[in-house]
């Protein structure tokens, strides 16, 4: 498999850029390092180069798009989005990522709640043409902002310097400077109240000390209060985020990733010839794809209830395992705390379906020591980026998380859930 070069770019002059190679599995080469672009070349050599963008170049927004097939969902996307749009849109590029899944959207009716990031063309453009300057092809391009994923029960904010965004529990985004923090969460929505919501703040510790009296004040009203350093450079942070925010790749279309042959490719025709065959039993697997994703959050489903099941006979539902494993719905901070493991679950799960990122969950008794009545959830997962975001999410809801290894190179996550009435 092939390793991936990260670059978070900062502005389109000659400024040094943040770059960071990540092997296969997910292990980081060396530590994130800053350099001029050029310096990269040789590094990206072998390669797939992954770009990210400040999320200011761009707008990221929801479209409500009707069912229709994708070339006809292109067409129609502009006129769906013009009151959003500032000047022509015939100027603009449209990206669109793929559909939310039917749980995440606002309504149950016909339409498709779709992703979409809108940048002006000569914009992008020149991000495109200054990367192949220095010899970078990039695979994919995405806004640094659209790499947060949203957390359910929690309000996540990046502290960036002066400036702040915010991801919203259903997904929204915002941005704002941090001394009007205040005034964008006046934005939020209604549902659900600020008081059942926890906030995560991310940033380094600089940033904390230099906006600690704001910071202590829109904290208050929250239910929890969380902070995480980013360290030295987010850029690690952003790479293990990525895969459950799934951004939108703002290449596609006449921007779409080059192919350029190589010498070796035109020698060997056979090779090329096998390569064309696999491209194309690829494109017919693909029509499975959509039957795949929504597939993926049954099947999670079915991997909880038969977990419990095999300990708790009398378990005859969903719901019922559910509420085996809060034991305690009568509290509403318990009631979050099974949400987020529910979530966090799902989250991995839909990461990368088919995949097999989650390999396998079942329910443990009790471990020595513990007290009467707890119960621990064991969880087989593939090692990488999503398995630390997993970790960190389920520790920020309380639950009592540990990790070991298991066999044929996975890992285990064995959570036991909080006491009622325990400290979270």
């Amino acid at each position: 498999m092939t390793d991936i070069l990260y670059l978070r770019l900062g502005t389109p002059d000659g400024t040094p850029v943040e770059g960071l190679r990540v092997a296969a599995d997910g292990s980081l080469r060396a530590a994130p390092r800053s350099a001029p672009l050029g310096a990269f070349a040789a590094e990206a050599a072998g390669c797939r180069l992954v770009a990210l963008l400040p999320g200011a170049e761009a707008l990221s927004t929801t479209a409500r798009l009707p069912r229709m097939p994708a070339a006809r969902l292109a067409q129609s996307l502009p006129y769906a989005l013009e009151d959003q749009i500032a000047g022509e849109l015939e100027a603009q590029h449209f990206a669109l990522g793929k559909p939310l899944p039917r749980s995440a959207q606002h309504s149950l009716g016909a339409g498709l709640d779709v992703p979409v990031v809108v940048m002006r063309r000569e914009r992008l453009a020149a991000w495109l043409e200054r990367l192949r300057a220095a010899g970078l092809e990039p695979a994919a391009l995405y806004l640094e902002d659209d790499c947060i994923a949203a957390k359910p029960g929690d309000l996540r904010v990046w502290l960036r310097g002066d400036e702040a965004t915010l991801r919203m529990p259903g997904g929204e985004g915002l941005q704002a400077r941090v001394e009007d923090l205040s005034t964008a969460l006046d934005l939020l929505p209604a549902e659900p109240p600020r008081a059942a919501l926890g906030l995560q703040i991310f940033g380094s510790a600089a940033d904390r000390e230099r906006h600690a009296a704001t910071l202590q004040s829109v904290g208050e009203g929250f239910a929890r209060l969380a902070w995480l350093d980013t360290q030295d450079s987010a850029l690690p942070w952003l790479i293990g985020e990525l895969p459950l925010a799934r951004p939108v790749n703002l290449l596609q279309g006449e921007f779409a990733p080059r192919r350029t042959a190589s010498v070796a490719s035109r020698r060997w025709r056979l090779v090329a010839a096998l390569v064309a065959a696999l491209v194309l039993t690829h494109f017919a697997d693909r029509t499975l794809e959509v039957r795949r994703v929504a597939a993926a959050e049954a099947a999670l489903d079915r991997q909880l209830l038969q977990a419990v099941q095999a300990s708790e006979p009398q378990v005859r539902s969903l719901a019922d395992a559910q509420r085996l494993l809060g034991d305690g719905a009568a509290r509403a901070d318990r009631r979050a705390s099974t949400a987020d493991v529910f979530g966090a679950l799902a989250a991995l799960s839909a990461a990368a379906p088919g995949s097999g990122a989650l390999h396998s969950l079942t329910l443990e008794p009790a471990p020595a020591g513990s007290d009467a009545g707890r119960r621990a959830l064991r969880l087989e997962v593939s090692v990488g980026p999503a398995v630390d975001v997993l970790d960190a999410s389920l520790r920020a809801a309380g639950w009592e998380v540990a990790r070991e290894s298991g066999d044929n190179g996975r890992g285990v996550l064995r959570l036991v859930r909080p006491m009622p009435g325990g400290a979270r």
